[in-house]
């Protein structure tokens, strides 16, 4: 049996692996960036995008998840 610990790991990596799989590629890309910390302008550079374009993307994979994720991940969604 697998410890609790490692238990719940695998659980919230299926968990936002599903939540990612509800995005657009466009929108994945960019939040795959700023999860690990890259900011807006690194994220515009990296993608050849505006900062603008960037926010956009990521207010646009926001309301997408939030309309489209299971119900039981919205939670784990800042909108």
């Amino acid at each position: 049996m697998l410890p609790n610990a490692q238990l719940e790991k695998m659980i919230a990596r299926e968990d936002y692996a599903e939540l990612l799989a509800c995005l657009t590629p466009g929108q994945l890309a960019v939040v795959a960036l700023r999860l690990e910390d890259l900011r807006y302008t690194q994220v515009a550079k990296l993608l050849g995008l505006t900062r603008q374009g960037v926010y956009q993307r990521m207010k646009a994979a926001r309301r997408r998840l939030a309309a489209r994720c299971p119900q039981r991940l919205r939670s784990r969604v800042r909108t």
